[in-house]
């Protein structure tokens, strides 16, 4: 009985010291992606940069990756690739200065089911976000939301993955744009059909919403935050691949897609800045099927410069 008791005991002792060890590099874990993730260091910037903001970049990893944010007066990017109008609304309506403009991406994902990522950085979003919005932008259970949100050393290794190439990534004004690894230059035709294929099938599998209504909700809350604030309103259609949109269209009816959404935003000032063709002519710009590279986010943002 004695023995038992002692083990027993000895159990517990050590359940304590290794949730106690946990809580301790968890705490310093919490630290690291709070002071050197890529999230933490656009937010450092935006600091620097917010007295001067005029032109607010919101979107996915196409506004990310896409409007070389320094060659663009007064212009910052606040966007990721894990992003949807959920996460977008978030941080608009925590602003305290507003900007003059805000460009939204409005691409063919954008309301779909495949733009609520299970993957966001919960311990970033929790700043901005409660819980019941976590929810519903990620489509996971409040259990999971708060683990994660608290102990992300418990989490799929996706913030370890961030953290270890933050220190990699270029920054300025949010922009985190690079030249991807795919020339698709080198790429026969029936390889960048089999590409653009497979990435328009991950986005629109027939399994999945392409208008999600609780996206087209947030969506709509941006848009009434912005007439609030006397806030213009510029959604962008990023540049991709011929291959791609050709691709896209055998999942998606473009025109209705387009039309359906259109209609649910009347009522509403906004102006649709149409660049998806833009480079049709040249594969040299693109990172992959539907992401700029450096020199093509340099060239759109020439043309976006024009016209803002």
């Amino acid at each position: 009985m004695n023995g038992s008791r002692k083990i027993w005991g000895n159990f517990l002792v050590w359940c304590v010291f290794y949730v106690f060890l946990f809580l301790i590099l968890n705490y310093f874990y919490l630290l690291l992606l709070n002071q050197k993730a890529i999230y933490s260091r656009v937010n450092e910037d935006f600091e620097q940069y917010k007295p001067a903001l005029e032109i607010l970049i919101l979107g996915d990893s196409h506004a990310q990756r896409g409007i070389y944010a320094p060659g663009l007066d007064g212009g910052f990017i606040l966007a990721s690739g894990a992003e949807n109008y959920l996460t977008m609304y978030s941080r608009l309506r925590d602003l305290e200065l507003m900007p003059k403009k805000i460009l939204l991406s409005f691409d063919l994902h954008s309301f779909g089911e495949d733009s609520i990522s299970k993957d966001i950085a919960f311990w970033h979003w929790q700043k901005y976000m409660n819980v019941e919005e976590m929810v519903m932008a990620t489509s996971r259970s409040r259990a999971s939301v708060h683990i994660n949100s608290r102990l992300p050393l418990l989490s799929n290794g996706v913030n370890f993955l961030r953290l270890i190439f933050a220190g990699e990534t270029n920054l300025e004004k949010g922009y985190t744009g690079g030249d991807g690894w795919i020339n698709l230059e080198l790429l026969s035709d029936e390889e960048l059909n089999a590409g653009a294929f497979s990435t328009a099938n991950r986005h629109f599998s027939n399994d999945k919403n392409v208008i999600d209504e609780i996206l087209v909700e947030a969506f709509l809350e941006i848009l009434s935050l912005a007439e609030k604030e006397g806030i213009e309103v510029l959604l962008v259609k990023y540049p991709v691949t011929e291959e791609y949109y050709e691709n896209a269209g055998k999942f998606v009816d473009v025109e209705n897609y387009y039309r359906e959404i259109e209609d649910k935003l009347q009522g509403f000032d906004f102006e649709i800045l149409d660049y998806h063709d833009l480079f049709w002519d040249n594969l040299s710009n693109f990172s992959d099927f539907d992401h700029l590279n450096n020199k093509g986010a340099m060239r759109f943002t020439e043309e976006l410069r024009s016209l803002l």
